[in-house]
């Protein structure tokens, strides 16, 4: 393990492409997953998914986001191990590491890992096996706070139909009662850059003849983080990428204290519509209301289709049973419509920020393998729906951005707000804190940055943060 030194790639290019063919394309995705065991050291994951029909898993490089990496050295070898490898079904196998890492100091960190290649013929980037696969996490490293990554009950969707609406959850949960909001980013393939031509799986360029009076949408719930495409068209694999916030309550303000993206892929089959998935939308009551709604199951092709139901609340019943009672019961459902009540009594509540996630899974004729498709449920007890809006907030780029020069740090915003704006060094020092009352436009911050020396800004603001690592150059 060594200190990240500034490594020039041109030399090796043309071996590279070279070599490309020689190469099967194999990963699919993946996630970086942290936990907090001292004060300064950190256990980190990384969650690989990849196709069994291409190469395995190999030597990446993991950065730990403090100036030491591990991977890039012939002595360190990435720690693979056969006990760590789980088949998924429909040709795809989930790998992970484990490293033990301690940082220098306090701050904020982004551990990232890298490796070629990723699966080919992506149909939403360009050059998709060409493109490094390139992961992250942001961690906050601070003495008074204890806090590991959100954990997600099963591996991501991977297979939908075309024709019809599609809805997929990560059903992540944090053990420590984080709240999390989720926004979509775009693939990288490195700290630095993104992978070209990235286009949403909605662009118009995947349709065939689309008709409709508007153009498809592809979005995601920042509160339950339902991710919903009403209609994929053309079949084949798309690239999405998720970004996961943690959010905790100090001092009765909501502060980020760390966040995970989630890449993966698609699969979109050219086959008749199977099912589909409808639960209630996010929603806020008091302590002494019973809560009751209903999720709702589309079985176009009357399959045999099992039904799972994750929650970390066992108040919850559904259709009676606790979560636990409904997955060990097993049931399977023909009918051509499912409805599921939903009930959490008075006298059972209390105060919380609950997440409820459904999983169907059925295999429809045409498929060698079972398709699942997953959707959630937000419901918060002693909250106001203000409680909600914050919580599903996300990075707002479109809003409000930064840049860097040699004197200081530029903010534009598209209206007057408070921000904390944070900068520390390489090794995690606090170099600047300071609270700013932005107002509508370019706002500076005045601070001098060293030449070809590595930063970290992280400004927090109500609706959401940014957190930037910035190398200047002449």
């Amino acid at each position: 393990m060594k200190k990240l030194t500034k490594l020039k790639f041109l030399p090796f290019l043309l071996l590279f492409i070279g070599l490309l063919d020689l190469h099967a394309t194999h990963i699919r995705g993946g996630q970086i997953l942290y936990e907090k065991i001292s004060a300064l050291t950190f256990q980190l994951t990384f969650v690989g998914y990849r196709d069994q029909d291409g190469v395995l898993f190999g030597q990446g490089v993991f950065d730990f986001g403090d100036g030491t990496i591990f991977g890039d050295d012939e002595d360190e070898v990435i720690p693979w191990s056969n006990t760590n490898i789980s088949d998924l079904g429909n040709g795809i196998e989930r790998w992970e590491f484990t490293l033990v890492h301690t940082y220098p100091s306090s701050g904020v960190y982004v551990p990232s890992y890298t490796e070629d290649f990723r699966t080919a013929d992506v149909r939403n980037m360009s050059n998709s096996l060409e493109a490094p696969f390139y992961v992250e996490a942001m961690v906050l490293l601070d003495p008074l706070i204890s806090n590991s990554s959100p954990q997600n009950y099963e591996s991501p969707d991977v297979l939908t139909t075309s024709n019809t609406r599609f809805i997929s959850n990560l059903m992540m949960f944090d053990e420590e009662g984080d709240s999390l909001s989720y926004s979509l980013v775009v693939p990288k393939n490195s700290l630095e850059s993104v992978v070209e031509d990235y286009r949403l799986p909605s662009d118009l360029s995947f349709y065939n003849n689309w008709m409709g009076d508007e153009n498809p949408e592809f979005s995601i719930n920042p509160i339950t983080g339902n991710l919903e495409w009403d209609t994929p068209n053309v079949p084949g694999l798309y690239s999405i990428v998720v970004k996961s916030n943690e959010w905790r309550k100090i001092n009765g303000s909501y502060i980020q204290v760390g966040s995970t993206t989630i890449d993966y892929l698609v699969e979109v089959l050219e086959i008749p519509p199977a099912f589909s998935l409808t639960v209630p939308d996010p929603t806020c009551q008091s302590v002494n209301t019973n809560y009751n709604d209903q999720i709702t199951i589309a079985n176009d092709q009357n399959l045999g289709l099992s039904v799972t139901i994750f929650t970390e609340n066992d108040a919850f019943r559904f259709d009676g049973l606790t979560s636990k009672e409904w997955n060990e019961s097993s049931r399977v459902f023909i009918d051509s419509e499912i409805n599921i009540d939903v009930e959490l009594l008075a006298e059972d509540a209390q105060s919380s920020f609950n997440s409820i996630y459904v999983r169907v899974t059925g295999k429809p004729d045409f498929v060698p393998e079972s398709i699942t498709t997953t959707a959630g449920l937000a419901v918060g007890i002693g909250c106001s729906e203000d409680d909600l809006i914050v919580l599903g907030m996300e990075e707002e780029n479109e809003s409000i951005s930064l840049a860097v020069s040699s004197d200081g740090v530029q903010i534009n915003s598209d209206q007057n707000r408070s921000s904390l704006l944070l900068i520390h060094d390489l090794n995690g020092k606090e170099l600047h804190k300071s609270e700013q009352m932005l107002t509508q436009g370019d706002n500076v911050v005045k601070f001098t940055f060293e030449l070809y020396q590595v930063y970290f800004i992280l400004l927090d603001y109500k609706k959401g943060s940014i957190t930037e690592k910035v190398l200047l150059t002449k």
